[in-house]
């Protein structure tokens, strides 16, 4: 049997993050590999999972206090995190905390894949040079659909000739977005292919495996954003009203979350987050995942500001999605066609380009049909 060694942020309490280490892994065991995740927690990812993180700036204390008033529910969130981890991710007998530590355990895997994620931004990676794969000695070395999310000056940082030096080793590389490929591909001068986010390569049955019971009787609203904007909050509140349904957040993002009259369920992990998504009326998000899961659960939604994100505005694209994309200013002009969307093309769509990323995968590990 084939073994295969995934690195990417498995271990973050985010639901994208997890969940998309979780597809990634199910498609590649799908195969008959086997497939373990490297089990590394970078200082900054441990210190990242502290419900009261050390701060001196006004949001964040605000959002400590916070962070107080609701402990009870995000104790509660961290043990659903971890109950996931360890019953749907088969991860490496050893953890690890560096690169030093996994270089040091000498692992032998016929294939090594990092990705996906935002593993190549710059901003989250500790300036540990795990996630392009430097402790790899021998064995084929595969980057599937990983992004340097909003790091785009990664060209920039201290450590590029390195990065750029382990990049040139690998045997394939494909990546989530255009600006990730457009860097790569400037600091390889190799092709690199754009694939889909592992979690968009799942289908209803592999959703139902991992998605909790639902959790409200009332129909609601689910509000999902990973940044406190305050006009998400208004476009949240008008599509609240329009639609006369009230609104249920997870995430706890800073002082705005008191303010806005909506309910919180911050007791949800990877389980929970789908179950909010597919038992909601509606979805309103600024999230790339967010915005993925309602795709996949067939759930109506509105994508907050996406044409100034690259990840949301090349989904939204490839999916003709594009009216999708919701501004305070054009808002107004969405909400009489708020539930207008033929999910049926959709998945056509989804289906093509699901079959150019499994080819790609079948073909860097080898695979004959």
């Amino acid at each position: 049997m084939k073994k295969t060694a995934i690195i990417t942020f498995h271990a973050a309490h985010n639901y994208g993050a997890v969940l998309q280490a979780y597809a990634l892994q199910q498609i590649i065991l799908r195969f008959g590999f086997q497939c373990d995740i490297i089990d590394i927690l970078t200082k900054q990812e441990k210190n990242n999972l502290n419900i009261i993180k050390p701060t001196f700036k006004f949001n964040g204390l605000m959002k400590n206090l916070l962070s107080l008033y609701y402990y009870k529910q995000l104790k509660e969130k961290y043990r659903l995190f971890q109950k996931f981890i360890h019953n749907n991710l088969i991860l490496t007998v050893q953890s690890f905390s560096s690169c030093k530590e996994i270089e040091n355990a000498n692992l032998d895997y016929d294939y090594y894949i990092s990705g996906s994620d935002q593993i190549w931004n710059h901003k989250f990676i500790d300036n540990d040079l795990s996630f392009f794969l430097s402790f790899v000695k021998k064995g084929i070395k595969i980057a599937y659909a990983p992004s340097v999310g909003s790091g785009k000056d990664i060209e920039q940082i201290p450590i590029i000739n390195q990065v750029q030096k382990h990049l040139k080793d690998y045997n394939y590389l494909s990546a989530r977005d255009i600006t990730t490929a457009d860097i790569i591909e400037r600091l390889t001068n190799k092709k690199v292919k754009i694939v889909l986010d592992p979690t968009l390569l799942l289908d209803t049955n592999d959703l139902l495996k991992i998605t909790s019971p639902k959790k409200h009787k009332d129909k609601y609203i689910f509000f999902y954003v990973v940044k406190n904007h305050k006009y998400y909050y208004k476009i949240a509140r008008k599509i609240s009203e329009y639609l006369k349904l009230p609104v249920i957040t997870s995430t706890l993002t800073g002082k705005g979350d008191f303010f806005n009259g909506f309910k919180f369920d911050f007791a949800a992990g990877p389980s929970e987050f789908i179950s909010l998504i597919q038992n909601a009326e509606f979805a309103v998000t600024s999230s790339f995942h967010g915005t993925i899961f309602s795709i996949l659960n067939k759930k109506p939604f509105i994508c907050m500001d996406a044409k100034n994100d690259i990840r949301l505005s090349n989904l939204l694209s490839l999916l003709d999605l594009d009216k999708r994309s919701a501004t305070l200013e054009n808002l107004n002009d969405i909400l009489p066609f708020i539930y207008d969307i033929d999910f049926d093309k959709v998945n056509q769509k989804l289906l093509q380009h699901k079959k150019y990323s499994m080819d790609f995968l079948k073909s860097v590990l080898d695979i004959k049909d």
